[in-house]
Order: C-alpha cells, then sequence, then structure tokens
C-alpha cells in the first residue's frame, strides 16, 4: 500500500477511475471490477447506485463493491436519508458484505456494510468520512494498510475490524491520556519550581493542576465537535489553524485560547467589546471572532481554577492539536445501525 497514494485520494473528492483502480483493485484485491459502474437504482430523493465489482473472501463469502451517488444538495456529513433506504439496491446482489462509497461531490463516505444477507433490516455500516483537503486520515490509511498487507487472504471478520469503532475508541483515549499526562508532568514540574504551595506535603502535583488540564482539554475536544459541524467560522479545523497563524503561540492559552472561551463562548454578543477591553485581550480576534455562537452551557464559565496563570510550551499545543486533527470528531444521531469512525 503507498501510503502517501491514498491519503491523496482521501484528501480529493471521489473519482471513480482513481478509487477503482487503487482502491478496490490494489488495495482490496478484487480483479472483478468494472471498467463504467453497472447503474442499479434512483431512489426517491434521487441518490443514484452502481455495482463496481465483488471477490470472495478468504472464506468463500461474497463481498460486493457499490457506489452511490447522493442527489444535488445531498451531504454526507449529515445523513437525509436512512440506512436501509440507501442499501437496497445492492441486496439482489446476494452478497455477505459491501464495501461501499456514497459521496455528494465535495465529500464522501467509505463504509463497509455487513450481514447483508440477512436483509436490510439487519445490516450495519460503519464508515470513515473522506474528502477534506486538509485531512490527514491516519485512522483509515493505518488499518486499510492491514488489510492490503493480507494479500489475497482477507475475510469479512478482517474488513469489520478495520472499520471497527470500538477499538479507535479506545486507541483514541490511550493517546489522549498521554497528551494529558504530558501536560500535567510540564505543570507540576513549573509549578514545583516556582509555586510551591501548589504542590502537596508527598510531592505530587496539587489536584487543581489535574482539574485544570482536564477542563481545558474537555473544552478543546468539545470545540472539535464543533469546528466539524461548521460552527466556528465554516473552517473544519479553526483551531488548528488559529494555531498556526498565532502570534501567540509561546503564550497560548492565556492569549488566545481563554479569549475564546470566556470572551466568546461564555458571553453573549453584545457584552464582549466590553469584556475584552476591561481583560485587555485582543480586540483584533473579536473581530476575526464575531460570528462565534455564545454557548450558554456551563462549559465556558469562569471558575476559581481558571485563576491560575498558566503557560504551556508552544509544542504541547503543536502536538496537541496535531493528535486530534488525525480523528474526524462527529455526532451522528440519524441511524443506530449506522456508525461513523472518528479517525
Amino acid at each position: 500500500m503507498n501510503t502517501e497514494t491514498h491519503r491523496q485520494i482521501f484528501k480529493s473528492p471521489f473519482d471513480y477511475t482513481t478509487y477503482s483502480r487503487e482502491i478496490v483493485h490494489r488495495l482490496f484485491g478484487c480483479h472483478d471490477v468494472a471498467s463504467r459502474p453497472e447503474w442499479l437504482d434512483t431512489n426517491a430523493e434521487g441518490d443514484q447506485s452502481f455495482f463496481i465489482g465483488q471477490m470472495d473472501d478468504a472464506d468463500h463469502r461474497l463481498l460486493g463493491f457499490f457506489y452511490t451517488r447522493m442527489a444535488e444538495g445531498g451531504d454526507v456529513r449529515r445523513k437525509r436519508v436512512g440506512l436501509r433506504k440507501l442499501i437496497s439496491p445492492y441486496l439482489k446482489y446476494d452478497v455477505d458484505g459491501a464495501i461501499a462509497v456514497f459521496d455528494d461531490g465535495r465529500h464522501w463516505r467509505l463504509s463497509y456494510i455487513c450481514d447483508l444477507k440477512e436483509g436490510s433490516t439487519s445490516a450495519k455500516r460503519f464508515s470513515y468520512t473522506l474528502g477534506d483537503e486538509n485531512g490527514q486520515y491516519k485512522t483509515p490509511l493505518e488499518r486499510l494498510e492491514k488489510v492490503a498487507k493480507l494479500n489475497g487472504h482477507l475475510t469479512l471478520s478482517d474488513l469489520r475490524e478495520s472499520f471497527s469503532v470500538d477499538a479507535l475508541s479506545d486507541e483514541f483515549f490511550d493517546e489522549y491520556h498521554l497528551h494529558y499526562n504530558r501536560i500535567v508532568a510540564n505543570l507540576t514540574q513549573a509549578y514545583r519550581r516556582d509555586v510551591p504551595w501548589r504542590v502537596s506535603t508527598d510531592g505530587t502535583s496539587d489536584t487543581r493542576l489535574h482539574d485544570y488540564v482536564k477542563k481545558m482539554m474537555g473544552r478543546i475536544v468539545f470545540l472539535h465537535f464543533l469546528q466539524k459541524k461548521g460552527w466556528l467560522n465554516d473552517n473544519p479545523t479553526f483551531l488548528r489553524d488559529l494555531f498556526l497563524a498565532s502570534p501567540h503561540q509561546a503564550d497560548f492559552l492565556e492569549q488566545v485560547l481563554e479569549p475564546l472561551f470566556f470572551g466568546i463562548f461564555n458571553t453573549e454578543p453584545e457584552q464582549r467589546e466590553k469584556l475584552f477591553a476591561d481583560e485587555q485581550w485582543d480586540e483584533g480576534l473579536l473581530k476575526q471572532w464575531e460570528r462565534l455562537p455564545y454557548l450558554n452551557g456551563g462549559l465556558f464559565e469562569r471558575d476559581e481554577v481558571d485563576k491560575m496563570n498558566i503557560r504551556l510550551p508552544a509544542s504541547l499545543f503543536n502536538d496537541l492539536f496535531t493528535f486530534l486533527a488525525s480523528y474526524n470528531f462527529t455526532v451522528d444521531e440519524n441511524d443506530p445501525d449506522d456508525a461513523e469512525i472518528v479517525g
């Protein structure tokens, strides 16, 4: 598997010729690929479905490859068609499982659909959403590289593992805790040296440091969900772009994140200008953020732990944002049989 070639495919709008050659044929090992997709059906919403090819897995179970082009105005990131309607044209091929693409012309879902022989009511779909030019797609690249290495010995169980949501959740939280511990360790060392009263008598860091980092990272993760929804200046990489463009990277928390947390998300628009002036925050940021929403939920309320003066190295934020950028944060409540893989 050529990782960079596939990364560029995943970052680009869907192209049938490239996909059928590089993904269906070379990655999954399907040799029965149609030069032109075979039209199957157009549903009531205007979505068109096509058959691409099929292959037997190592257990002699049939895997089909399909493609659905969404009607104009469709958005694969915000599905409006239930899974059962989408896959009903696939059932006539009597396949055990399917690899399917759902394409809206901008973004596309690469999905594994299982339990198809049991009928559409039993089918489940596990998907990666692709097509973001800023996406890194760490997880699908790592998972599908394992599929490519099977070299003709692929099973449907291997596919289910490659598209496993639970395994990815464990992977994400393990790495999340590594970043959390690194930040706590940095603060503990700094405050043990400079502010002894923040360290307990047994030499361990004060619980307030842990509370601060926990709250800070929780806010940052929550904002990753919002930016993927387009709520942060319609920029799905808002936070990372904000950090990379900032002249305040060495003091990013207090100069940029705290004004964002407390001056924007915790303050109604008509009160923001006065608060920025009172706090002596950069009013240029206020102009950049004038379209950001007021979030009246308590997460961004300033409390005692927020009064601590915290400075973190730019490298810690760079590593944190790079890690978070490798996952596709989403909340999908449309279909209980449809799981989005956040990576």
